[in-house]
């Protein structure tokens, strides 16, 4: 492969992360939004649903956020590629691992217990 085939290469893969940045930025301002909605309304319903939507959103946002780090990681050039990706992936694995503990809470039941919900 000589330098013409490499740039004509990475021209769509740069117009590619550019959307990709695009679409994640509004993704991020969607969960965002969410979240903040979903907290007011489910502390002013009193509504554990709602407020266990919202916190998902806050998961969702973070995940966003992880990801337009990534992204703009490789746009922008700087550490290997691998390494972000890698990186990356722990950290939405940890965003996501979060859920489980504080559903759980919501809920009232721990994994192990058989009685009814509080």
């Amino acid at each position: 492969m000589d330098q013409k085939d490499l740039l004509r290469s990475a021209a769509p893969r740069g117009r590619n992360l550019d959307r990709g940045l695009r679409l994640e930025y509004f993704s991020f301002a969607w969960n965002a939004l969410e979240a903040v909605v979903g907290l007011a309304a489910g502390i002013a319903a009193g509504s554990v649903a709602l407020v266990g939507f919202a916190l998902d959103s806050v998961v969702e946002s973070s995940s966003a956020a992880i990801l337009l780090w990534r992204l703009r990681s490789e746009r922008h050039g700087g550490r290997p590629p691998e390494d972000v990706e890698r990186r990356a992936v722990r950290l939405v694995a940890i965003a996501f691992l979060w859920t489980r503990p504080v559903c759980r809470d919501q809920v009232g039941v721990r994994p192990n217990q058989r009685r009814a919900p509080r």
